[in-house]
Order: structure tokens, then C-alpha cells, then sequence
């Protein structure tokens, strides 16, 4: 059922979604080596419980990644495979970025990068929802959160998605090599 091999799941996983909550809301996957869990109310018992972790140095399974050498710590500098204490602290520093104060203060900006990629679309005579809006916007937001200038952000968006397959559920083996430089190269301009 869960195989990374299945390329019409990748095209398009909500049958499975739907039989994963209708049939198996909670299953441990053999092939991904790892629990899946489907219903909201389960995902939000998973994420509050703290027998469960997202660090990937608790985990039995870590497939592809070296998590002892520099790709290991690259990952744990990562809040979103943090666990409280620190997870709780860093993203109560980051959510400073988020305030409806400075998101109403971008409102303006980001509606004429909306227009503007939706103009380019309209350009081209088709749109692909995800390669020309739902990627390219939260790059720009994030790049411009950031103050990086707008010279540099193809470093951050021609990287972005290389750097993606870091947490991927089932990245191929032969995706890490890009998502690692992807990941260095980020990191390097941004320090």
C-alpha cells in the first residue's frame, strides 16, 4: 500500500489518504520503516504526546542520511526536527516574524507578487499551481522575512527545491546529493 516505487500515489496520493483514514488511520509502514498516522486527531495526540519525537536521532530507522557527520548536525539545527525544549524556544523566537502586525504590513507586497506570478502565467497561456504560485511565493515571503536582497534570491529558490527532498517521506537515494548541496549552499549565503 505505502510504496515509495508507486508512481501514481506520487502523482496523486488522496485515494490512498482517504483509505489510510477510512481503513488504517494509524499503521506501521514496513517500507517507509516508519509509523503513518492520517487522522487529524491522531496526528495532533502524535504531536503532543512526548514519547514521540521528531529528532531524527531518535529514530530506529534513518534510511539514507548520515545523522553522526555534517548532514546529522545540519538536521538537528533544524526546528522542525527539534522536540521541546528547544523547539518550544526557538519557535517562540521565530513567531516574532509572524505577528499579524508584520504579515498585515506585507499584505500589499505580497498581493502584487501574486498578481505578478499570476500575470506571468497568464503570459504563458497555462498555470501549473504548484511550479508558478504555491512554490515560487512562500520562497519570496520567506527570502524577503529574511531581508535577503532581491539580486540574491535565486540562491534560495534554485536551491529550495533540491533542499526540499531533506524531508521528503520517500526521498530516492539519488536525491540526496543535490538536497545536500542545496543545503549547504543556503546555509553558507545565509551566514
Amino acid at each position: 500500500m505505502l510504496d515509495r516505487t508507486n508512481t501514481a500515489v506520487r502523482a496523486d496520493p488522496h485515494p490512498l489518504y482517504r483509505t489510510l483514514r477510512e481503513e488504517a488511520p494509524v499503521v506501521y509502514s514496513p517500507t517507509l520503516e516508519s509509523w503513518v498516522v492520517s487522522r487529524h486527531a491522531d496526528v495532533m495526540g502524535v504531536l503532543h504526546d512526548r514519547r514521540w519525537s521528531n529528532d531524527p536521532r531518535n529514530s530506529t530507522t534513518t534510511g539514507a542520511l548520515d545523522l553522526q557527520g555534517p548532514m546529522g548536525e545540519f538536521l538537528n539545527g533544524i526546528l522542525l526536527f527539534m522536540d521541546p525544549p528547544d523547539h518550544t524556544r526557538l519557535r517562540s523566537l521565530v513567531s516574532k516574524a509572524f505577528t499579524p502586525r508584520v504579515l498585515e504590513r506585507l499584505r500589499p507586497w505580497v498581493e502584487s507578487l501574486v498578481d505578478q506570478l499570476l500575470d506571468d502565467a497568464a503570459e504563458k497561456g497555462e498555470i501549473d499551481l504548484m511550479a508558478d504560485l504555491a512554490f515560487p511565493l512562500p520562497v519570496a515571503v520567506i527570502a524577503e522575512l529574511l531581508g535577503v536582497p532581491v539580486a540574491d534570491r535565486d540562491v534560495l529558490r534554485g536551491n529550495s527545491r533540491d533542499l526540499i527532498w531533506l524531508i521528503e517521506y520517500d526521498m530516492p537515494p539519488d536525491k540526496l546529493p543535490a538536497a545536500w548541496s542545496a543545503a549547504l549552499t543556503i546555509t553558507t549565503y545565509l551566514l
